[in-house]
């Protein structure tokens, strides 16, 4: 019986013995690229014409609808952008006889401004949206997002524009105006 029991202990302790390994650990570094875009961008401004008016002797308004804008800021910086929106003079070229062929500044005022990130933009939470009058004189700067806001991609959305047509100076004929939209890279001053 002591025989059986060494025998047993003998391959146990052999079964222990091929049953036992050491590890060994291994480690290698590995790196991922990232390119920037150079610049950030937005979709090109599209505005339509202002509903026609019939002068009535009374102060009117007249609206145009601006279309849905993309804002894309794949520079990988941080940096931040502003968005700005410029109107020239109204000036009326057929007003004849008359030394009034503009508006005044500040007759053109926006509608309410909004944007949305897409998919997995920063939030919107810190970019500032102002909905001011558009003038000649400085534009309004409508967005501005600053240092590590605003990376990703938006949708921008502006309600009609609104011009006010005072009969003190309104004449008959066509109004044009240019609206520049103005992109900045880096965070400016609301």
């Amino acid at each position: 019986m002591l025989n059986k029991m060494n025998k047993i202990v003998a391959a146990t302790a052999m079964v222990c013995l091929l049953g036992s390994s050491s590890a060994l650990a291994s480690s290698a570094n590995t790196n991922a690229v990232i390119t920037g875009a150079e610049s950030v961008t937005i979709s090109d401004l599209a505005v339509g014409d202002f509903a026609a008016v019939t002068l009535d002797g009374t102060t009117q308004d007249t609206k145009a609808t601006i279309s849905e804008s993309t804002l894309v800021d794949a520079t990988g910086t941080g940096n931040g952008w502003d968005v700005n929106l410029k109107a020239s003079e109204f000036t009326n070229e057929s007003a004849k006889n008359s030394q009034i062929n503009t508006l005044s500044d500040n007759t053109l005022t926006l509608g309410a401004v909004s944007i949305a990130a897409v998919g997995d933009s920063t939030a919107i939470d810190n970019i500032t949206v102002n909905n001011e009058g558009v003038n000649t004189v400085g534009g309004a700067k409508l967005l501005d997002a600053g240092t590590n806001e605003g990376m990703g991609t938006y949708t921008v959305n502006m309600e009609p524009m609104s011009l006010k047509l005072m009969p003190k100076e309104v004449k008959a004929g066509t109004y044009t105006s240019t609206l520049t939209l103005t992109l900045s890279q880096g965070p400016g001053e609301v």
